[in-house]
């Protein structure tokens, strides 16, 4: 698949706009898209940051959106969860960058609050509770960027830290080893070998050219690190994960790592695109990376209070592949676990605010101290607290393009179809 760019059409229509921005990814992984984008209204709001940023661009934003700052671009309920560290620990925090730019605070403020309100939908909150949980995530927000009012400060969620349900997932997965972990992923083939389970329609198998592509990939990078032997491969499957870049070229890989039996590394490899919601907002003046993979691994670095394990790029076929260690425990440990309890789901929230606010000061700080105190200030000043009424306009915008493609879906409307 190529890493190609679009311009955006602000006035082309919601189906259209949808099956622009999936030309050219994998079609049978598009039209699983669609199918977990139907589902309901908040899972299409994940599988479309692009239409979020139309409106945006056509006006549907704050009149004082904010200060620039490096940020997630695309901050959703679910793009919270754990990772693991390079010391080997686990965080919870912002899990997904790979829409990262330089855009207006209210920007991600306004999406993770039109998520709240959406998911709200499916949770079945009333509105009037989903809009006091977005209220108490904006004070938590607000509250987080003093935190760090020291350059030298840090802040980040990690297991034993504290008590409450994000913490509880955390100590869940920390008490889980390594080996218990794999095992849950990978079985033991015929040659005694380990070999990442093939999950039906998570880990599809992959033809012998691609799997050498993959492994001649790892074996390149691996040059380029102070442990090439821990980039041995042992399997490597396709990945199918998540909704927004499904379609996107992606792969699990089983390492050596530091040895048998509990040192081995999985690793995901995802294809780096140039982000959906860019061309909406423009390329800023403090963007000075030169490619898509350099983009998204310079906004983890930055906006994380650590670093993934394994972050890294390779190249595959020409093409640049983010990587990045991963854990089993990670795509269980959403927000959305705590739907069905209430007390424990805004608790949680609180905890999205926290971290919102720890990275962008982070991402404030990424282009100087002047501009965090920039953001500060908009943030106890009215721009911030014009984030929600226009999240409520984005939400309702959001429930008119979702029943538009659901009938679209529902009669096999022919756009939706890749050549």
């Amino acid at each position: 698949m190529s890493s190609r760019s679009f311009s955006p059409t602000s006035n082309s229509s919601t189906i259209d706009e949808i099956a622009r921005i999936n030309l050219g990814r994998i079609p049978e992984r598009v039209r699983l898209k669609y199918e977990r984008m139907s589902e309901d209204v908040f899972a299409f709001f994940r599988g479309t940051d692009h239409l979020f940023a139309r409106n945006w661009a056509s006006g549907l934003r704050p009149v004082d959106p904010g200060p620039n700052l490096l940020q997630c671009g695309d901050l959703h309920l679910e793009n919270f969860g754990i990772y693991l560290t390079e010391a080997r620990e686990l965080l919870f925090d912002i899990n997904d960058f790979d829409e990262a730019l330089v855009a207006p605070a209210g920007f991600d403020i306004t999406r993770c609050l039109t998520s709240i309100l959406l998911a709200a939908d499916v949770w079945k909150l009333s509105s009037v509770r989903a809009e006091r949980i977005a209220v108490a995530f904006l004070d938590r927000y607000r509250h987080a960027l003093g935190e760090l009012a020291d350059p030298d400060s840090s802040q980040e969620l990690r297991a034993g830290q504290g008590q409450g349900p994000v913490f509880k997932l955390l100590g869940e997965a920390a008490a889980c080893t390594q080996k218990e972990l794999l095992n849950s992923q990978t079985r033991i083939g015929k040659d005694n070998q380990p070999r990442i389970r093939g999950r039906k329609g998570a880990h599809p198998q992959l033809l012998k050219a691609e799997r050498q592509e993959v492994i001649r990939a790892l074996n390149a990078y691996a040059q380029t690190t102070q442990t090439p032997d821990a980039y041995k491969v042992l399997s490597a499957r396709g990945r199918v994960a998540g909704i927004g870049s499904l379609g996107v070229p992606r792969y699990l890989v089983l390492t050596w790592g530091t040895g048998s039996p509990d040192g081995y590394w999985l690793l995901d490899l995802k294809q780096a695109i140039p982000s959906s919601v860019r061309p909406f907002l423009g390329v800023q003046p403090e963007e000075t990376w030169t490619t898509e993979v350099e983009r998204i691994l310079e906004a983890q670095r930055r906006l994380l209070p650590h670093p993934p394990a394994g972050l890294g790029a390779a190249q595959i076929q020409g093409q640049d592949f983010r990587i990045r260690a991963m854990i089993p425990a990670e795509n269980r440990a959403r927000l959305s676990a705590f739907r069905h309890q209430i007390h424990k789901l805004s608790h949680a929230v609180l905890m999205a605010g926290d971290l919102t606010g720890w990275s962008q000061t982070r991402g404030a700080r990424y282009l100087n101290e002047k501009r965090y105190h920039q953001l500060t200030k908009w943030a106890v000043g009215p721009g911030l607290e014009s984030t929600l009424a226009t999240a409520i306009r984005h939400a309702n915008q959001t429930r008119d393009a979702y029943c538009e493609f659901l009938d679209a879906f529902k009669l096999a409307d022919p756009r939706l179809s890749q050549p």
